[in-house]
């Protein structure tokens, strides 16, 4: 990542967490007690499972991916609220899904196709970011269990993919050595990109130890759920 646009996307992301926090403010009760909380969820249809990843790594004709393992967006964090209902912490988060590059083959008429699979892919994500949370609602021991909050997130995702042709389709020999990747069957590639997550709707449910769901777009998924513990 260039120097000057991470400079910028650090000062953009300082800027919205002081206008969130600050908006926090607002919505959220004064009785919720201080504290550190932990927290650990699974999410389905995060940004990166949406986007699919890298695209055409494996050159040639228009292919396609068949994924046939996904392992969810799982995270970890730690947060400390503050005075006012507003949490500010860090979370990380990891997802795997692997599965087939194919290509369609006529092999007959107009509307006679095999689907041929050329290869197999694996993508990694190692996702960090700087998280804050602003509750609606204040708890505390004789308050409400129930509790609705927005959560918003900005960072930094590491992508890792591994493409590798099949054997019998690389050794046909149509690319042995005349591609643009040279003669290999096996090709990794990493990149660093922008994340971030946004949940206008999320709803946790006990005191010291909760469980709660979140509906939101970026790295945690659209659905997203998992427990919280208060130490």
């Amino acid at each position: 990542m260039h120097p000057f646009i991470f400079s910028k996307a650090i000062k953009y992301t300082a800027l919205f967490f002081s206008l969130l926090m600050y908006a926090g403010h607002t919505v959220a009760q004064s009785d919720y007690r201080p504290g550190i909380e932990i927290s650990c969820g699974a999410g389905i249809a995060s940004s990166d499972e949406l986007f699919d990843g890298y695209k055409g790594v494996l050159i040639g004709q228009y292919k396609e991916t068949i994924i046939n393992k996904y392992s969810g967006a799982f995270n970890v964090g730690i947060k400390y609220i503050f005075p006012g209902g507003i949490s500010f912490g860090i979370m990380g988060a990891y997802e795997k899904e692997s599965g087939d590059w194919q290509k369609n083959v006529n092999v007959g008429d107009i509307n006679d196709w095999l689907a041929v699979r050329e290869g197999t892919f694996t993508r990694q994500a190692y996702t960090l970011v700087a998280e804050v949370r602003a509750y609606y609602d204040g708890n505390n021991e004789d308050g409400n269990i129930v509790r609705g909050y927005l959560t918003a997130a900005a960072g930094i995702t590491l992508q890792q993919e591994t493409d590798r042709y099949s054997d019998s389709y690389y050794n046909a020999g149509y690319y042995n050595g005349v591609n643009t990747y040279g003669n290999n069957q096996q090709i990794t590639n990493n990149r660093y990109h922008f994340n971030g997550y946004f949940s206008p709707a999320g709803i946790s449910i006990g005191r010291r130890l909760s469980w709660y769901a979140e509906l939101g777009i970026g790295y945690k998924g659209i659905i997203n759920t998992g427990l919280i513990l208060k130490l």
